[in-house]
């Protein structure tokens, strides 16, 4: 998404969508600005992208197709369970870690590692213990 900020390039596009009177769109955007507003005024683009993200989920459980398709546009690509064990593995080798408990330090690197990703955090929790387990 370029280097435009997120909650910038979501305000860039509430006055596109008013200007081609695309009402529902401009509603949702405006809908992600005040809860961005209401959490705090400027999110950094991993915070913006979780309310993002949960937004989306709800779309997906109520089958809106419509706001699917535009808040994905916002979301970097989720990692994939695969790109998740690979990290996680290469963790875990690189440090020698075999034991359950270290798996908070486990999380903490793969955060480190993977900030500027999008994944799931259960994905990767039960990821890290089987690869502490064996």
């Amino acid at each position: 998404m370029n280097n435009m900020k997120l909650q910038e390039k979501l305000r860039q596009d509430v006055l596109k969508a008013m200007k081609l009177k695309q009402k529902e769109k401009v509603i949702l955007l405006k809908t992600i600005i005040g809860e961005a507003d209401r959490i705090g005024k400027m999110l950094d683009d991993k915070q913006l992208e979780k309310i993002i993200r949960q937004m989306w989920t709800n779309a997906v459980e109520f089958g809106n197709e419509f706001e699917q398709e535009i808040l994905s546009s916002y979301l970097s690509p989720m990692m994939s369970d695969e790109e998740i064990d690979i990290s996680i593995r290469q963790i875990v080798t690189m440090n020698a870690l075999s034991n359950v408990y270290d798996i908070g330090f486990v999380m903490k690197e793969f955060d480190n590692k993977n900030s500027n990703k999008s994944y799931d955090k259960t994905v990767v929790a039960s990821t890290a213990r089987k690869w502490l387990l064996k």
